[in-house]
């Protein structure tokens, strides 16, 4: 068998265990379709590599060697770069500007932004710059998609300030607008970090279902009307999800379903 073709017949085998935890001999030669003694020796090949094990029963399923490699996968996996193209396309297409943040104890860190051009500039966050998670709606996309216990443990020791005219600076507020955003999977926000300003948010999970970042879309309140909204909040999901997926988030289990129970 010619070389680029052994490597695409050993890469069907491995496809097969994206749907099966374990396969015989057998059930590998019926699926592909290929001879038994040509499915043996890619078989064979895999395991002597590490990409397959074989188990006491004498099933199949994918080696070790794949924990070894994704395990370096996500440590060199970067965020910023792997969302960026995301946002950008984001910003061009909304004409606002786009922010990301990630989580560093209690507060969020912006560690990206794409600058909608205006021809009247206003005051957003800037890269590095840090705020609690509970003011703006993306560093509270951060703090609403958290485990139950660790809402929980926040919402005990937290003390709301005001920073804004908007700020939510009640914990009853704050419980209800948790309890919302799950629900609807975004959160919005008006004037609570700076006055006349507006964003809508969603959260970006990885490999495990947990919320690593936020995305957020930010500008004038007057560019954030009842009409304009739904498009807002639908163009924030599908980009959010979309670098969702660039992490290796599962779509199978929607998250907003595992939240809500």
């Amino acid at each position: 068998m010619h070389q680029n073709q052994t490597l695409i017949k050993s890469m069907e085998v491995l496809r097969l265990f994206e749907q099966y935890e374990s396969l015989t001999l057998t059930e590998i030669v019926e699926m592909l379709g290929q001879p038994k003694t040509t499915v043996y020796r890619m078989v064979s090949s895999l395991q002597s590599m590490g990409w397959i094990s074989r188990r006491k029963d004498s099933r199949y399923e994918l080696g070790l060697l794949f924990v070894h490699y994704g395990q370096l996968v996500l440590e060199r996996l970067n965020i910023r770069d792997l969302v960026l193209p995301v946002m950008r396309q984001l910003s061009h297409q909304l004409g606002e500007t786009v922010n990301l943040i990630v989580r560093e104890g209690l507060e969020g860190v912006y560690i990206e932004k794409v600058e909608a051009v205006h021809p009247v500039r206003i005051y957003h966050q800037r890269p590095g710059d840090r705020v609690p998670l509970y003011a703006g709606a993306c560093p509270r996309v951060l703090l609403s998609f958290l485990p139950d216990e660790e809402v929980a443990e926040y919402l005990r020791h937290v003390e709301l300030r005001p920073f804004a005219s908007g700020t939510i600076t009640k914990i009853q507020d704050l419980q209800m607008t948790i309890i919302e955003s799950r629900r609807v999977g975004y959160t919005i926000s008006h004037a609570e970090l700076v006055d006349d300003t507006s964003a809508v948010a969603a959260p970006i999970f990885n490999h495990l279902g947990e919320v690593v970042a936020g995305l957020s879309i930010a500008g004038l309140t007057s560019h954030f009307s009842d009409e304009r909204l739904p498009n807002l909040t639908m163009s924030v999901r599908q980009a959010a999800k979309e670098c969702s997926c660039l992490l290796g988030y599962p779509e199978r289990e929607s998250q907003l379903e595992r939240l809500n129970g």
